[in-house]
């Protein structure tokens, strides 16, 4: 008897969290597409090998981010305070506006938030990771173990640490 190879998707709730698993087909091929709708959700957390797109979320005051393991992920939000973490060969891609950014990647993961400008930006690149940040005001950048934080803008505040041959410099 053979079974087909559709996506089998668990859907769960724990402490108001709403969990998905999915399993894969013997095949290994993992096809799908899934829509979640959550208007008042406060954060979004993708973990597992994929692609994800995160949209919807605008004039929000604050929202969270979260993405692991070899996540592919486009988040279209808007927030006045955005949270952004990235683990484990993640790569995130930001659009939209906001006031404040707190980005933080590890583990050669990657953080582009260039087309999401913001007065007031912190990021934390560790663990051979890039990030890139979009910032007016203020910038308070750590880069450490092989990591770069890259900024677009002129900051009127600019606050460094390199480690470990880890750089901050401006996008030119």
């Amino acid at each position: 008897m053979q079974e087909d190879a559709h996506l089998r998707l668990r859907a769960r709730v724990i402490d108001d969290t709403l969990m998905l698993d999915a399993q894969r087909p013997e095949d290994g091929m993992l096809k799908g597409f899934i829509t979640i709708s959550v208007p008042d959700a406060l954060s979004v957390t993708l973990s597992g090998q994929g692609t994800g797109m995160i949209h919807g979320f605008s004039g929000v005051d604050k929202f969270m981010i979260v993405a692991d393991n070899k996540r592919r992920v486009t988040a279209k939000v808007s927030a006045n305070e955005l949270r952004v973490n990235a683990a484990n060969e993640t790569n995130l891609l930001l659009e939209g506006q906001g006031r404040s950014i707190i980005l933080s990647a590890t583990n050669r993961s990657l953080i582009n938030a260039v087309d999401y400008p913001v007065l007031f930006s912190s990021a934390i690149a560790e663990e051979n990771t890039i990030i890139y940040t979009n910032v007016a005001n203020t910038l308070n950048a750590s880069a450490v173990k092989n990591s770069i934080v890259n900024y677009k803008g002129n900051p009127l505040n600019l606050f460094t640490s390199e480690l470990e041959s880890g750089k901050v410099m401006p996008i030119d």
